[in-house]
């Protein structure tokens, strides 16, 4: 069941700092786990210049062999075989190659592409790509989920509409040795849209892990988050709460009775139905960092509701 919208972000009985960086703004820091994180700076909301003809997306990028993540709004071109032709994020165009057969990398100009391990190959979009790159001598990967991008005319702007699919989320925690333990873990995630609030809902739910230990939790709900267009992001005024198996609140990053100080950015699109019409498919990406280590997500709904 989703959270009502005006949750607050609950990770402890009682008070702790979060400081929630959203993608279109600043951060903002709280001193209670009651303060509502309305009042973090938020930027204009940009429409893309490809609306209803070229991409929308979200790219998780890393840089690789670092813990250093970043995490972009996507927009971008389309070729007439409905792949990507380029990608612009990070105030920089980057060059699209096609997966070959198999989905394995295959470079060209410094860029390549792999269908995310778990989810459909991507033909045709909206998919997850593993996409890597390099830029003046660095290597960057991660998964980036891309999509066409709706017109404006065809996102309503009232009622709600749910999406649901396939969701992945790998912890990275320091396991007090100098190294870093990973656990991959896979469920389900449903959206809630709110088109009349301009607010949305997002809840992962079943989450079992499928790679290293244990998850210390099972489900993950993240409301208020703001829209921009066919966007669905944190905007300084998303709420998170982390529940175990038996509905208790806790943090993927606990330590005891401790509750680390949080950074959190959610970043997600509708992506155009093939027929016209309001947006048919919901996926993105999402990205929570704590000093003992990071929380990476990954979703695509199977379908519109």
């Amino acid at each position: 069941m989703l959270p009502a919208q005006g949750t607050y972000l609950v990770l402890a009985a009682r008070a702790t700092l979060l400081a929630l960086c959203g993608t279109l703004g600043g951060c903002v820091l709280l001193d209670t786990v009651q303060q509502d994180l309305s009042q973090g700076k938020v930027e204009d909301c940009l429409i893309s210049r490809y609306e209803g003809s070229g991409l929308v997306g979200a790219y998780l990028r890393q840089v690789e062999g670092t813990p250093t993540y970043s995490l972009f709004a996507v927009e971008g071109r389309l070729r007439r075989s409905g792949v990507p032709r380029d990608l612009f994020f990070d105030n920089r165009t980057v060059p699209w190659f096609e997966a070959r057969d198999g989905g394995a990398p295959s470079f060209l100009r410094r860029s390549s592409a792999a269908a995310w391990p778990g989810f459909p190959s991507g033909d045709p979009l909206p998919a997850i790509h593993d996409f890597a790159y390099l830029n003046d001598g660095v290597d960057y990967a991660g998964p980036i989920v891309t999509g066409p991008s709706p017109a404006g005319r065809d996102l309503p702007t009232t009622g709600n509409r749910s999406f649901s699919g396939r969701a992945e989320v790998t912890l990275h925690l320091a396991d007090g040795q100098g190294g870093i333990a990973t656990t991959t873990a896979h469920g389900r995630f449903e959206v809630e849209i709110g088109y009349g609030a301009g607010r949305s809902a997002v809840t992962l739910s079943g989450l079992r892990a499928t790679e290293g230990g244990a998850l210390p939790f099972s489900a993950l709900d993240w409301s208020n988050l703001g829209h921009c267009g066919p966007r669905v992001i944190s905007s300084g005024q998303g709420s998170i709460r982390v529940v175990t198996a038996d509905g208790r609140a806790t943090s993927p990053f606990a330590e005891g009775r401790t509750v680390p100080k949080l950074r959190a950015s959610f970043e997600a699109a509708q992506f155009a139905a093939p027929e016209g019409g309001p947006p048919s498919r919901f996926g993105g990406v999402f990205l929570i960092e704590a000093d003992a280590g990071s929380l990476i997500g990954v979703f695509l709904s199977d379908g519109g509701a």
